[in-house]
C-alpha cells in the first residue's frame, strides 16, 4: 500500500517518516469571542488527510493523528510537554476535571472521526462521553459560505448536564459557527465549555 501523505510504499496508511513530521505541527489558539479554541495544525496541511473522514482508511488516519496530538494533550495540561504547549498553563487548576464531548458523534463511514479523537483524550482527568451532543439537522458545512452557515444551524442538543467543564471536540474549526453552536448547547443544559479542541485550524 502506499502512505496516504508521501505516496511512498508503507505497510501503513501514513509511513514513520510523515508520522515523525506530522508530530510537529502548527499548534495554535483561535479566540472565537469568550470561547477559545486549540488546534494543532493549519488545514492546508492536512486537508487531505482530514478528508479520508468519508472512507474507511480514515479511522487509521485520524487515529494515528490523535495519538501524536490529542493523546499528548494531558501531558500539556500537566506542563509537561512545553513543545506542544497549547492550553493556558493554569487550565487544570482552573477546571481540575473534565468531560470531552465530540461534536455530532454519528457513525458514518463506519466510525465516527470526532469519537475518534474524544476517546483519545481519556486520562485521570478527562472523561469522553459519547453520543450525547448530536445535531438535529445534518447539514454540511464544508465549502459553504458564513451565511449559508448561520442560515443552516445544526440544532445541536444536550440532554444531561455535564458534571465538569466541557472540552468540546471537532476535527476543524473555519468560521468557529458549528462550536459556538455547539457550546450554546452545552450552556443550555446547565454545562459550561472551557474550551475546543480541534485537529485543525482553517481561518483564511
Amino acid at each position: 500500500m502506499k502512505c496516504l501523505n508521501c505516496g511512498r510504499f508503507s505497510w501503513r496508511f501514513l509511513c514513520k517518516t510523515c508520522l515523525f513530521g506530522l508530530s510537529y505541527g502548527e499548534a495554535g489558539k483561535r479566540n472565537l469571542g469568550d470561547f477559545s479554541v486549540y488546534y494543532f495544525y493549519k488545514y492546508e496541511i492536512v486537508k487531505h488527510l482530514l478528508h479520508t473522514k468519508h472512507r474507511l482508511c480514515g479511522s487509521f488516519v485520524y487515529g494515528a493523528l490523535a495519538n501524536l496530538t490529542f493523546a499528548r494533550f494531558g501531558e500539556v495540561l500537566r506542563g509537561g510537554v512545553s513543545a506542544t504547549d497549547v492550553t493556558d498553563a493554569n487550565a487544570r487548576e482552573t477546571f481540575g476535571k473534565f468531560v470531552a464531548l465530540p461534536v455530532d458523534d454519528k457513525n458514518e463511514s463506519g466510525y465516527s472521526h470526532t469519537a475518534v479523537l474524544a476517546r483519545s483524550l481519556r486520562c485521570e482527568f478527562i472523561e469522553p462521553v459519547f453520543g450525547k451532543l448530536r445535531a438535529a439537522n445534518s447539514v454540511k458545512y464544508s465549502g459553504k459560505s458564513l451565511e449559508f452557515r448561520r442560515a443552516n444551524p445544526r440544532g445541536f442538543s444536550l440532554d444531561t448536564s455535564p458534571p465538569h467543564p466541557v472540552i468540546l471536540v471537532d476535527d476543524i474549526v473555519t468560521s468557529g459557527t458549528t462550536l459556538r453552536e455547539a457550546k450554546r448547547a452545552v450552556e443550555s443544559a446547565g454545562g459550561v465549555v472551557a474550551f475546543g479542541l480541534v485537529l485543525a485550524d482553517a481561518e483564511s
